[in-house]
């Protein structure tokens, strides 16, 4: 076996993965070969650290409800919530009235202008409608 074939089969050597064979094979190699003996070496001391490694500390026991309080956002309180409700509804109630009080307004004016034209129509009869009694003519000299 090769160096480069036997350093890439090294951790599945050193973990019990391989076939009787191929162990046998990694065994002699690394046995004659020094190079492959020093790698195999630097792969039981990294194995050997990692295990001995300290396992990651458990959070203090009211670290996460502590946390999970800090993230939970307040809840709206009575009066919020009134005035989210009330709000709207009375700027609707002012905008709604403000526009009926423009329509009545528009209304009231339409109607006295009616009534400016029949009071003109009945004050004029046939013979006033267009300037004046029939017959009647303004001269130069005033008469």
């Amino acid at each position: 076996m090769s160096c480069n074939r036997v350093q890439s089969k090294l951790s599945a050597y050193l973990d019990g993965e391989m076939s009787g064979v191929e162990m046998l094979q990694v065994r002699h190699h690394v046995h004659e070969c020094r190079e492959c003996q020093a790698e195999l070496e630097s792969l039981r001391t990294v194995q050997t650290l990692l295990r001995d490694m300290p396992t990651t500390p458990e959070p203090p026991t009211l670290f996460v409800e502590q946390v999970q309080h800090k993230l939970v956002r307040p809840r709206l309180s009575y009066v919020s919530l009134a005035l989210a409700v009330t709000i709207p509804i009375v700027c609707w109630a002012v905008f709604s009235s403000k526009q009926q009080s423009q329509e009545a307004s528009r209304k009231r004016d339409e109607s006295i202008r009616e009534q400016i034209v029949r009071d003109q129509m009945m004050n004029s009869g046939p013979d006033t409608a267009f300037g004046g009694p029939i017959g009647h003519y303004t001269t130069f000299e005033g008469r």
